[in-house]
């Protein structure tokens, strides 16, 4: 595949292969992971990465919050970018802090983005002289609600065509089609959690080899549990 692959989660040790491109991560990851110690979690992480752009997140509320934990988490290495989500709890756009902070050289991630209002209100955050950044669309969660992701991936290349230090990432990957999915649609990145990663080797596979594998693995299973149906 030609698009980028970025492992998301935060098990960074089990899933730091050659074949992943970078990392991401988010809080509701954090937090189910059972990490309370962030500070430590993120110098780990920054190692085992080994330059690879790998993604913090945070989650502040106001203008001034954001910035000081942006600083702080891109403080961490040189690939860092820090996970700003495009709009606040209230709906109000980070428009403003994200573009203080792109100018000020930090890499940002926006992140959470599911319409194409949203992408409009960061289309003049960037410069194209400035730092790396990436637009996080959150594709698989726009097909969760029943609407096609398409139009929108293809709205956030558009509004960055001419912006080369800007890649847009293909976020919420549920399925290994969700990477077919995001190269289709023109994504530059694709961020894929550790259970699809596991299942990317089937890409390709023969369609009729892979239902005759999974009949002999329904039925292995059913003799090693000795399932048995009573007479009729």
């Amino acid at each position: 595949m030609k698009i980028q692959i970025f492992y998301d989660g935060v098990n960074i040790k089990d899933n730091s292969s050659n074949d992943v491109d970078g990392f991401t991560t988010n809080i509701s990851f954090v937090r189910q992971g059972g990490i309370t110690d962030y500070d430590s979690f993120i110098r780990e992480s920054v190692k085992l990465a080994k330059g690879r752009p790998i993604s913090f997140q945070l989650f502040d509320e106001d203008d001034a919050s954001i910035e000081k934990t942006a600083r702080k988490i891109c403080s961490y290495g040189e690939n860092v970018f820090v996970k700003i989500p495009v709009i606040k709890t209230t709906g109000e756009s980070n428009a403003d802090v994200i573009k203080k902070l792109h100018a000020d050289g930090l890499k940002i991630n926006v992140t959470v983005i599911f319409t194409k209002e949203q992408i409009r209100s960061i289309g003049q955050c960037f410069t194209t002289s400035g730092p790396n950044a990436i637009v996080s669309v959150f594709a698989g969660r726009i097909n969760d609600c029943g609407f096609d992701s398409t139009d929108v991936v293809a709205y956030a290349k558009e509004t960055f065509s001419g912006f080369p230090n800007v890649k847009i990432l293909w976020a919420a990957c549920r399925t290994v089609y969700n990477m077919v999915e995001a190269e289709k649609q023109g994504a530059d990145i694709v961020t894929v959690p550790e259970s699809v990663l596991q299942r990317k080797h089937r890409l390709g596979e023969d369609t009729l080899t892979a239902s005759i594998e999974g009949v002999k693995k329904f039925r292995e299973d059913g003799l090693a549990a000795g399932l048995l149906l009573g007479e009729k």
